[in-house]
């Protein structure tokens, strides 16, 4: 008798995967760094074009810790309505300079057919910006993981993983960019 997996658990372990890597990776180079820098702000306002919510979404950030903030936002477009929920940790500042790797979840409502909850995984790995006065920019690399009945749409590079425990997993490939404001 085969065990059937619910499809959002194993989505929901691949979110806390990468979570606990980049909260560990952040440990390990905090206590490698000999020099460490002030974060001059905790919290950031910003737009991202593409990304987590796949074409547009006003974000809010807050830095819990000195490298490791929370992040939520919403994704308004005409087909459907996003709420991106992402974890983040920032390795490697320099002088407003730093690598982003995080992950978070998104739920999603497409509207096409009726309303239709969606959810998808996604990570995030990139380039952060933030100088002084407060200007914020950030290029990321956002894949996504989601499953053939839960997916709003297919992504141009989409890798699609053979079931092994449950559905076939899909896996696609996608990018942002924000623009913001830090305070």
């Amino acid at each position: 008798m085969k065990v059937k997996t619910p499809k959002y658990r194993v989505l929901c372990h691949i979110l806390v995967f990468f979570v606990c890597l980049s909260g560990l990776a952040a440990q390990k180079l905090q206590k490698d760094s000999i020099q460490t820098t002030q974060r001059l702000f905790e919290n950031s306002f910003s737009v991202e074009l593409l990304g987590s919510s796949m074409l547009l979404s006003v974000n809010y950030e807050r830095f819990l810790t000195e490298n490791f903030s929370l992040r939520i936002g919403l994704g308004p477009f005409p087909i459907a309505f996003s709420i991106p929920i992402s974890l983040n940790t920032y390795l490697f500042t320099n002088n407003g300079h730093s690598m982003e790797i995080g992950g978070g979840y998104v739920l999603a409502w497409f509207s096409s057919r009726g309303i239709d909850a969606r959810p998808y995984a996604v990570a995030r790995i990139g380039y952060n910006y933030q100088d002084r006065h407060g200007f914020l920019f950030k290029a990321t690399f956002t894949p996504t993981f989601s499953y053939p009945s839960s997916s709003l749409f297919t992504l141009p590079l989409t890798i699609s993983i053979p079931p092994y425990c449950c559905e076939q997993l899909h896996i696609g490939m996608w990018f942002g960019i924000s623009f913001g404001t830090s305070f």
